[in-house]
């Protein structure tokens, strides 16, 4: 008899060697936690971008840099620190509390990065702990716990062959996780739903995990910890906390260039009342494939992307300057494309270019085209034009300008792409901050070698580059410059005119021997002045701080003659304010190209002669005229403001005036312009109406009102005498202000006295 058993048979057993189905559904499971990590990832940077840094400027692939190091030194902490004997269904389930403990702090990380938010400008050192400081909470946890339940994966494929396979799987997951996210994903799913979603979805993963067992044996789920306390714990953090809200995913935290930022907090009420003032002028917002797109307005309408502003009222001169300028230089424009749409305003001032025959726009965010709609006033309704067709991608063909939409990034891919789709003779044109500028004149070096430079307004610039030298034919230049619309332009945006005007803005080459002319140089001294930039200027320094009277006497002791659009407003208003007989013919020379300033003149002449109802016609004229053009010199318009409060209601008459002015400025100006102040001259007003009207004027604020001690007490008392339903909520406000505020010394000194009288 052969004793000799079967060569299968002398094999020694391994109960533990995962069958092959296993093994493939261990590879399938880590091919998921790859895609579920690359929407997280996406997820984290949109969240990280308007708190860490400038999308304008390349920062956003410098976060999204920062939080995938971090995350993967997390991640391979975890798999150092783990114990292969480990549960990796119990890891799994434990990622997903820890991925939502940042969504549970809601708006706390963005509080958070606005107190840490000088640092970065304390140095390069000083700025990457900073940005630890807000990226660690966020990415940490789950990116440990994930790390955990890699280490545990590993082990359970046993050969070196079945990690590789694993990682490659995990690798290609991430990416396909990421690309998913921006190619609609994260539209669809909006930030918090990808942020819940993917927690749902390593709670699955846990479960399936306890599922898989390398014998490929089933077991029962409870004797696994996990399932008893951290289901529950995921469930309340699900669909009970908010999560970050609007102030998170589009405030200008780290743009720090809002009106509404401060630059720093003197005590918890400050930073409450940015807080309400952040979370009042953000109208709508969205979630887009490539970035959060949001509209706000707190004294002028501002598209943002991911909290950036890119475009809106304070830019106006830039967006509107781009195209022309372009359209000037170029010697036959006629085809131009637009490498995004922005605001419209740059495409809409371009259809104004008589040579300019077609506008093709690329844009492939939906809710871009739905902020242009919003700045239909800012950019002469450009959707509705003819001339204007707005695609997802850039149509075929070659154009005479290509203009790059400001929010894109300095990078010489991009610039190279652009530059491929330039004809003969043709200008690429890039209006941006001048941070940044050297490091994208470089890049664009690298593609087109001539390039000319010009100031646009204080803080943005444009690039016009060119293959050949950029011709600069005066007599051309001077013709355009007596043509619609380059003279409403410059009057309206830059307060000049004429050819000297228009080359105010030109910045010569250092490597010519340019010199400006002395019209040129006082074009741009104007310029500067309407713009509220340092001027050395006695007239026009008093003009920008308001001081009427005086702008008026050193304009006078100057003995100079106006000689143009903004010196003629200086001469016009300020003589107003001295009721000079010649004020009627000075608003006559303004009306033209300025009706709403000749208007706010006017009444000022009038309401100085106490002649109230030609002053009240004239007001009344201002604002209405504003609803429709946004395009004012808005200090004689705050000013306007300014004049309403002042009629008051000694007499009947006045009581009825000021009724009167209450009712027009219901409505706002065109693109939110002095949204702010209008509401609160609306309140002014009503305190001298008393009765109904205050209650009016105040719910235009909630449910965000500005939280500063009169303002909340006025709001209790007007509530609480009508009876508002918000009556007791604004009682609230009012005790949580004060005990929010510092003591005062004279509280201390009047408690003392009243002790010792008793």
């Amino acid at each position: 008899m052969n004793d000799t058993l079967p060569t299968h048979a002398q094999e020694p057993v391994r109960p533990d060697s995962p069958q092959r189905s296993s093994v493939l559904q261990l590879l399938a499971l880590t091919a998921v936690i790859g895609g579920t990590c690359g929407l997280v990832l996406a997820t984290w940077c949109r969240l990280a971008r308007p708190l860490l840094g400038d999308p304008t400027v390349a920062a956003a692939p410098e976060s999204t840099l920062w939080i995938a190091t971090l995350a993967g030194l997390a991640v391979a902490m975890g798999v150092l620190a783990t114990r292969a004997s480990g549960s990796l269904s119990s890891a799994l389930a434990w990622t997903a509390p820890a991925l939502l403990l940042p969504y549970a702090l809601g708006d706390r990380l963005a509080l958070l990065a606005l107190l840490l938010r000088p640092m970065s400008s304390a140095g390069e050192v000083q700025r990457l702990i900073g940005w630890g400081g807000i990226v660690l909470p966020l990415v940490a946890p789950a990116a440990f716990l994930l790390g955990v339940a890699l280490g545990r994966l590993l082990p359970l494929l046993a050969t070196r062959r079945r990690q590789l396979a694993t990682g490659a799987l995990g690798s290609a997951g991430l990416l396909a996780g990421w690309n998913a996210a921006h190619s609609g994903l994260l539209t669809w799913l909006g930030v918090h739903g990808a942020w819940r979603g993917a927690a749902v979805v390593w709670l699955l993963l846990a479960i399936w995990a306890a599922l898989v067992q390398p014998s490929g044996r089933p077991r029962s789920l409870w004797p696994i910890p996990f399932h008893g306390l951290a289901l529950p714990i995921v469930m309340v953090l699900l669909w009970v906390l908010p999560g970050p809200t609007e102030l998170s995913l589009h405030s200008p935290i780290a743009a720090g260039s809002s009106a509404t930022v401060p630059k720093s907090f003197a005590s918890a009420n400050a930073l409450r009342h940015w807080l309400e003032s952040e979370r009042r002028a953000l109208r709508w917002s969205a979630d887009g494939a490539t970035h959060g797109v949001a509209v706000a307005a707190y004294q002028g309408a501002e598209l943002r992307f991911d909290g950036w502003p890119v475009g809106g009222l304070a830019n106006a001169p830039a967006e509107v300057m781009t195209g022309l300028i372009g359209a000037a230089l170029h010697p036959a424009p006629n085809h131009a494309l637009l490498l995004g749409l922005g605001t419209g305003v740059t495409a809409g001032w371009l259809t104004a270019v008589p040579e300019i025959e077609r506008v093709d726009i690329a844009e492939s965010e939906p809710a871009v085209e739905r902020a242009a709609a919003d700045f239909a006033g800012l950019n002469r309704k450009a959707l509705d034009h003819p001339k204007v067709r707005l695609t997802a991608t850039a149509p075929s063909g070659t154009y005479d300008l290509v203009v790059i939409d400001s929010s894109g990034s300095p990078s010489t891919r991009l610039y190279r792409s652009a530059a491929r789709r330039l004809g003969p003779g043709g200008l690429l044109l890039h209006a941006r901050p001048r941070v940044g500028l050297h490091a994208a004149r470089r890049s664009l070096l690298e593609v087109l070698p001539h390039i000319d430079t010009w100031h646009l307004q204080p803080e943005r610039v444009l690039l016009v580059a060119s293959a050949a030298p950029i011709p600069m034919d005066p007599q051309r230049l001077r013709t355009l410059a007596s043509r619609e619309p380059y003279p409403q332009a410059q009057e309206w945006l830059w307060g000049v005119e004429g050819l000297d005007g228009l080359l105010s803005g030109h910045a010569p080459s250092e490597a010519t021997a340019e010199t400006a002319t002395s019209g040129v140089e006082r074009a741009r001294a104007i310029r500067r002045a309407y713009w509220g930039g340092d001027v050395a200027d006695p007239a026009f320094a008093a003009f920008q701080r308001g001081d009427l009277r005086r702008a008026r006497i050193e304009w006078a002791l100057a003995g100079r003659v106006a000689s143009s659009p903004f010196e003629r407003l200086l001469v016009a208003e300020s003589s107003a304010e001295l009721t000079d007989p010649r004020v009627p013919e000075m608003a006559a020379e303004l009306r033209p190209q300025r009706p709403i300033e000749a208007d706010a003149v006017m009444a000022r002449w009038h309401l100085r002669q106490r002649q109230l109802d030609a002053a009240l016609r004239h007001l009344s004229a201002t604002f209405e005229a504003a609803r429709q053009q946004p395009y004012v010199y808005r200090p004689t318009l705050r000013r306007a403001l300014e004049l309403a409060v002042e009629i008051g209601v000694e007499t009947p008459r006045r009581r009825e005036g000021t009724r009167q002015l209450f009712d027009v400025l219901a409505e706002p100006f065109a693109a939110w312009l002095l949204d702010d102040t209008r509401l609160r001259t609306r309140v002014e007003l009503a305190n001298q109406l008393g009765g109904d009207p205050c209650v009016e004027a105040l719910e235009a604020f909630e449910p965000h009102p500005p939280w500063e001690d009169d303002f909340l007490r006025q709001r209790a008392a007007c509530y609480k005498t009508h009876r508002h339903s918000l009556a007791e909520s604004a009682t609230r406000d009012v005790e949580a202000f004060e005990s929010q505020a510092p003591s005062r010394i004279e509280h201390g000194l009047l408690s003392g006295r009243g002790r010792s009288e008793n």
